[in-house]
């Protein structure tokens, strides 16, 4: 199966909304795996360093799965539900996060945001986001950020992720 139909194959289900991929740069280091809300008090990735090999933290890096944001950088979402949701808001999330905003705004309408590994793409750049934009997802969509439902409560929300919290 080739990266598109890759996509396609979770994007066709009808409780899917969002779908992304693993990106990672030329050396094969993993640079974003599904998006963490309030990972280190922003939004994060884990696995972040981890070879492109790495199977990850209970086989995460190998197994499609949930996530409450993916990625801009390769994503894919159907126009009328682009289009219902009212695109990217590029307002205030011109310079970043908005494929955050847009991946919540799909789970609020009920759809899932899946990633898949079986889909890689090369992308070296992290877009950091300016304290202002970060403030303003936070302010809007503050009880995902309190607890991200695709991140489980006693993982450590500092450092690179999935690790036990203490």
């Amino acid at each position: 199966m080739g990266w598109i139909e890759s996509l396609l194959n979770q994007v066709q289900r009808p409780e899917v909304g969002v779908v992304g991929a693993r990106l990672v740069d030329r050396e094969g280091t993993v640079t974003q795996a599904g998006l963490i809300l309030g990972l280190n008090g922003g939004v994060g990735s884990g696995f972040v360093g981890e070879p492109k090999t790495s199977r990850g933290y209970m086989q995460r890096l190998v197994v499609e799965q949930n996530y409450s944001a993916v990625s801009s950088a390769c994503l894919i979402i159907a126009k009328e539900l682009f289009d219902a949701l009212g695109g990217l808001d590029e307002g205030a999330f011109a310079e970043s996060l908005g494929d955050v905003d847009l991946c919540l705004k799909a789970a609020q309408a009920g759809y899932l945001t899946v990633w898949t590994p079986h889909v890689q793409v090369v992308h070296s750049g992290v877009v950091h986001a300016s304290e202002q934009t970060l403030g303003a997802l936070i302010g809007k969509w503050s009880a995902q950020f309190a607890q991200d439902e695709a991140y489980n409560a006693n993982l450590d929300r500092n450092g690179r992720g999935f690790t036990l919290a203490v």
